[in-house]
């Protein structure tokens, strides 16, 4: 009887780690995601014709030889919820949070859905852009802000 009471136990004791487990990655994944929105304007030229466009030194492997950003923004989106952010009167990206892990992003150039990629966030930053005039590009790199 000893026997079956410890072997009853060990298999509750068990159970409760497994669900408590459980119970935490679930817990983990339905958090808010905080995310880093980052515009950015690829061009061969030397300067930006606007002059709030903060050059970014970093360097991207794309043909284009000089980069700048034209808006940053930081938001936070709730589990199974969608977030508009206008990024410039040209770019918007709409952001969902799908609660497992991943996000989906939509991105819009003048209002019209030029992309939609789902990303897992462990697997580090996503770039999603679009196509440009004047031999020139327009991306959006989005990165998860850890606490």
């Amino acid at each position: 009887m000893t026997k079956q009471l410890s072997s009853f136990a060990g298999k509750f004791f068990l159970s409760i780690l497994v669900i408590a487990f459980l119970a935490s990655t679930v817990a983990a994944q339905a958090a808010d995601v905080k995310l880093d929105l980052q515009l950015i304007w690829g061009t061969n030229d030397a300067d930006s014709p606007n002059p709030q466009h903060k050059r970014i030194e970093q360097k991207f492997p794309f043909k284009w030889k000089n980069y700048f950003e034209v808006n940053r923004q930081q938001v936070s989106v709730a589990p199974k919820a969608m977030k508009a952010v206008i990024m410039s009167p040209h770019c918007s990206v709409n952001v969902s949070n799908l609660a497992d892990g991943r996000i989906e992003v939509k991105l819009l150039g003048k209002g019209k859905k030029v992309r939609t990629e789902i990303h897992p966030l462990a697997s580090g930053m996503l770039v999603i852009g679009g196509d440009a005039t004047n031999d020139t590009s327009w991306f959006v790199v989005v990165k998860e802000v850890k606490p």
